[in-house]
């Protein structure tokens, strides 16, 4: 009678080549978090952009698309400059539900009203210090007011 197995070395052997496996894959692996905290941020960036989109529509239903106005979506106040809607948090908590905590701040060098921004952390000095966050601000150009997003994702 036959004794049926493996050897010990054919044992090692797989062992051997599942450790190579392992360390060759593992870096692909080894930032899903950051990866998926960006893409969070992303998706954030492109709600928050499809509502703005749907304040200036109705902004301009109302016929309000200059200067500073308050505009009702969804029974919500929302105070709009330009038609667009004003970044502070009271105005983004009305027009955006997310689980990302919402802070007003200022970031180094930024002038003008507060900005809005959405992180991972419990407040905004440690979103600042992390360095993964979306920023919403009221950019004046040319005596225009616009919506701008930035994604800052080099500490995700």
């Amino acid at each position: 009678m036959k004794n049926k197995g493996f050897t010990l070395i054919e044992l090692i052997v797989v062992i051997v080549i599942l450790g190579v496996l392992a360390v060759t894959t593992a870096p692909k692996f080894m930032n899903i978090q950051g990866d998926a905290r960006k893409a969070t941020l992303q998706g954030v960036e492109g709600a928050l952009k499809s509502a703005v989109g749907i304040v200036y529509g109705k902004a301009a239903l109302n016929g309000v698309e200059k200067g500073k106005a308050i505009v009702e979506v969804n029974n919500k106040s929302i105070a709009v400059i330009d038609g667009t809607p004003v970044a502070s948090k009271a105005n983004l908590d009305h027009i955006m539900q997310t689980d990302i905590h919402v802070f007003n701040g200022i970031t180094n060098g930024q002038t003008g009203p507060y900005v809005v921004v959405f992180g991972f952390q419990k407040t905004v000095n440690a979103v600042y210090e992390s360095q993964c966050y979306l920023q919403a601000a009221n950019i004046e150009n040319n005596s225009e007011t616009t919506f701008d997003t930035t994604i800052f994702s080099d500490g995700c």
